[in-house]
């Protein structure tokens, strides 16, 4: 899912996804793409790996979208959908569950496909972050592909943490601080300064996962 980031799927992206294709094979993938209302150009961006993507015959959903954030709180009343709660500044829509309507419309394809009788073992998600293969390989075997669910950890400001709203240790705790060790369980903290395979927490959703 994708908002203005059109330096990052320019410069990195693009091509760590069509490698990740090449890394698996185009019969064992399905990419679902989606961009909602970005300014910059990532619709072009996004457009230009599409195509790269259709020369290497790998099965995906590209989808751009006008429609912004401004354009959803700003509807009428009647129009608006789940999500709008009362706050001390009036009505407001939630975050979460506007990003999670958007982020369901690429599961959606998982569904279609199934019905088909198509599925895959593992979903990745990839957040607007630099990856490369490598990293998605390292993640996707954490544990030994024994998880509910696993994360990177994403950066935007090193040594800061970034990406802190869902993470939660293995007691459901908040993070603690925003460097290292981050984690308030010692359980967690432990895993992390002992360097073992895993860190497990109750929740995250951090850069890829």
């Amino acid at each position: 899912m994708h908002w203005n980031n059109a330096e990052v799927l320019k410069d990195y992206w693009n091509d760590a996804v069509i490698k990740l294709t090449e890394t698996f094979g185009a019969d064992n993938v399905f990419v679902s793409i989606y961009e909602s209302g970005s300014w910059d150009d990532s619709k072009e961006a996004l457009r230009m790996l599409d195509a790269e993507l259709e020369k290497r015959n790998v099965p995906r959903r590209v989808e751009v979208s006008e429609t912004t954030h401004y354009d959803e709180i700003t509807k009428p009343e009647k129009e608006r959908g789940e999500g709008w709660i009362d706050t001390s500044r009036g009505r407001e829509l939630r975050r979460i569950p506007y990003l999670a309507k958007l982020r369901n419309k690429t599961i959606q394809d998982l569904i279609e496909l199934s019905k088909k009788g198509i599925t895959f073992d593992k979903v990745l998600f990839l957040n607007d972050v630099v990856f490369t293969v490598e990293d998605v390989l390292t993640l996707m075997d954490t544990n030994g592909g024994n998880y509910a669910a696993a994360c990177s950890m994403d950066f935007s400001k090193p040594p800061l943490y970034y990406d802190t709203f869902a993470l939660r240790d293995i007691e459901g705790h908040a993070h603690v601080m925003q460097t290292w060790p981050y984690f308030r369980s010692r359980t967690s903290r432990n895993a992390l300064v002992n360097h073992l395979g895993a860190v497990p927490v109750t929740s995250c959703w951090n850069g890829i996962g």
